[in-house]
């Protein structure tokens, strides 16, 4: 539900907004996560992400202890690497419910053993 005030409260998560890299990933296939600096940022917020994008980023969001090749192309010319182990990451949605049971069984079954989901349909202030 919009006007929850998830984002702000996940920016907040760490207690510091200023360490949370804020992705809009409304519309996107891929997160942009090139200002990710892993030695200073502590959560990932990717704000409106569809669980299709989490599906296509499964490696990414699984936070290997390895560098996740994102940005990726024909010739990769445009590729860059992020190190994302130990980092939290929180993905709002106001539809995720909705999109995730569209998704095939085999993907409904990835996102519900990979991620734990909070159902907020009240005002978190």
């Amino acid at each position: 539900r919009s006007g929850t005030c998830k984002t702000y409260f996940a920016k907040w998560m760490c207690g510091d907004p200023s360490t949370t890299l804020e992705c809009n990933c409304a519309c996107t296939p891929e997160p942009d996560l090139r200002d990710f600096d892993t030695l200073f940022h502590q959560l990932i917020l990717f704000d409106e992400a569809a669980p299709t994008m989490v599906i296509r980023q499964k490696k990414l969001f699984q936070s290997p202890p390895s560098n996740v090749l994102l940005g990726s192309s024909a010739t990769n010319c445009h590729s860059y690497n992020v190190f994302v182990s130990g980092t939290r990451m929180v993905v709002c949605s106001n539809d995720w419910t909705t999109k995730k049971n569209a998704l095939p069984a085999e993907d409904i079954e990835w996102l519900d053993s990979n991620s734990i989901f909070l159902k907020i349909d009240s005002p978190m202030y």
